[in-house]
């Protein structure tokens, strides 16, 4: 009889979109430990780009040109969604479980109904706060219900008073109502 395995389990990454950004965001969740699985596109050019940058790794991620055909087959525990047009993928990895990291100036309002609507584990990276995306995420947030808790952070290379000021900003704007308390992060250089 075998012992049990008690190594903790590999967090993965599954890559919906690629971009000329997408290696700098993979850098910075790779360095947080998650493994990337899997890459889809819908363009060919975008998956000869993807296999460029996994060129010389011993375990490369798999390619495939329909998204929810990865996300069927592979999965991941978190899905990186930088495309326009996801509202089905995004919808095909709440349901699978996944958390879902969306690229804010990527992303369309149906995508982040769809997230509402599953109440998705999602996480906008980069957004562009006065951008299109961040007003439809914050209607598709105020459709799906009042929160009991929100919690903002924000890293960017600005002065940690602006980047506070933007949540301050943002936390108004998604509450129904008067904001009762808020705690946030922001972190900035010196």
């Amino acid at each position: 009889m075998q012992a049990p395995d008690d190594s903790p389990i590999t967090p993965t990454l599954a890559i919906c979109g690629w971009t000329g950004r997408t290696p700098s965001l993979l850098q910075a969740i790779e360095a947080r430990g998650m493994v990337p699985v899997a890459v889809a596109d819908r363009s060919v050019a975008a998956l000869v780009a993807a296999a460029a940058t996994f060129r010389g790794r011993t375990e490369a991620p798999a390619r495939y040109q329909h998204p929810r055909e990865m996300l069927r087959r592979t999965g991941g525990t978190t899905v990186l969604l930088d495309m326009p047009g996801a509202a089905a993928e995004a919808a095909e990895a709440s349901r699978g479980g996944a958390s879902v990291l969306v690229v804010g100036d990527a992303i369309e309002p149906e995508a982040l109904d769809a997230l509402a609507r599953m109440r998705a584990a999602a996480s906008i990276v980069r957004p562009l706060w006065w951008s299109t995306p961040v007003a439809a995420f914050i209607e598709a947030a105020r459709s799906a219900g009042p929160f009991s808790s929100l919690t903002l952070a924000a890293g960017e290379d600005r002065p940690a008073q602006a980047i506070a000021e933007d949540l301050v900003s943002l936390a108004a704007r998604l509450g129904h109502g008067a904001v009762s308390s808020m705690t946030s992060n922001a972190y900035a250089p010196p």
